[in-house]
């Protein structure tokens, strides 16, 4: 009965068992979100191709290519999800693109895409607020340079002083 493990040795074991699983699914959900990432990149340099090539339909490829990746981002999910049973799209991720879809028909595709901008600077902050991390010097240059980017990519001026109102009688005519 040498061949016995204790109860340790068998809770180390199978903490050994679930890091290793957790490790694979990791790598498993990394394989498909490389594969999202590069059809959406394909699909996002096909469309700014077709903009340049003929930009008074530029509107149709992007309402086309925008389509054809959630259909394909839909098909690698599906796909991935029979080998691996992670799933990687469904509806939340679809209403998130109509949401963003919307956002770029309100306010246009330059100032929508600022929200990809803005994003690691709401990520720091609520990192500060919430996790307590600390806010470094480098950090704080970091969320300001990233403030003024998005604030410079929205193509928002700076507001002018108002003319100082004419004094009644001043300067005028007798």
């Amino acid at each position: 009965m040498g061949n016995m493990i204790d109860s340790r040795e068998a809770s180390e074991a199978l903490a050994d068992i679930n890091e290793m699983t957790r490790r694979v699914r990791q790598s498993r959900i990394y394989n498909l979100a490389s594969l999202m990432l590069i059809m959406w990149g394909t699909l996002v340099f096909a469309g700014y191709l077709g903009a340049f090539l003929a930009p008074r339909q530029a509107g149709y490829f992007w309402a086309a290519l925008n389509a054809a990746g959630v259909a394909g981002s839909f098909a690698i999910s599906a796909a991935g999800y029979r080998k691996t049973g992670i799933r990687t799209f469904d509806f939340r991720m679809l209403i998130a693109f109509v949401l963003f879809f919307g956002l770029i028909a309100e306010v246009g595709p330059v100032r929508a895409t600022v929200v990809a901008y803005v994003n690691p600077a709401v990520a720091v902050a609520l990192g500060v607020a919430v996790l307590g991390e600390p806010l470094t010097a480098g950090t704080a240059v970091g969320f300001a340079l990233i403030l003024a980017g998005s604030w410079l990519a929205t193509g928002t001026r700076l507001p002018r002083a108002a003319p100082a109102p004419a004094l009644a009688g001043a300067g005028g005519s007798r």
